[in-house]
């Protein structure tokens, strides 16, 4: 079953910060969409440095397998502080998704199907010890929200997703509303 997989993006540096420490990182060809949400440890030039590194590995090793990519962004980032990170691949044409998640970096869905979204503990560019790649299949109107944890996790998603159709909608309101204001904050929202 295919599904359209539209994307909405949110971030936001530390209100006190110049540059943000949380990135994100989408790659959407032959219809196969990647989406990567990245929080370099800390926040400021540091943190900015790691996920910028994190998210120039990813452009360049985008068509690898989600545990190749997470252990080759491990190598990557170790002259950096490091980051955690959230990854998912979808199929457009299939609806089948894989995800990978290091840290706590978080992730919720509602949607028709029963979705697992665990993370393993850790931070890529401090020597990984297992990368686990999860498998789910998504239907269409289904809706992931991947977030850093500059956002409270004390959100209704079924409730902001019913009020906000769009993705951007949804990740603009998260931003807003959501945000924590002693850390960057960042978002991404894929509705199937």
């Amino acid at each position: 079953m295919s599904v359209e997989a539209k994307i909405g993006t949110a971030i936001r540096a530390l209100p006190t910060e110049r540059v943000c420490g949380d990135a994100i990182a989408i790659h959407d060809e032959d219809g196969v969409v990647l989406a990567v949400l990245i929080d370099g440890l800390g926040h400021g030039p540091g943190a900015a440095r790691a996920s910028k590194a994190a998210c120039d590995y990813i452009s360049d090793h985008r068509r690898a397998p989600l545990k190749q990519l997470v252990e080759g962004c491990d190598r990557a980032l170790r002259p950096t502080r490091g980051v955690v990170m959230t990854a998912v691949r979808i199929e457009r044409s299939t609806g089948a998704m894989q995800h990978v998640a290091v840290g706590n970096v978080e992730m919720k869905f509602v949607g028709r199907g029963d979705i697992t979204l665990l993370t393993s503990p850790g931070v890529v560019g401090t020597r990984l010890r297992k990368v686990v790649v999860r498998s789910a299949q998504l239907a269409p109107g289904d809706l992931l929200v991947m977030f850093t944890d500059g956002i409270s996790s004390r959100f209704d998603l079924a409730t902001i997703a019913a009020a906000n159709e769009g993705p951007q909608a949804i990740a603009d309101y998260l931003l807003s509303n959501h945000a924590k204001e002693h850390d960057d904050a960042g978002c991404v929202v894929i509705r199937c």
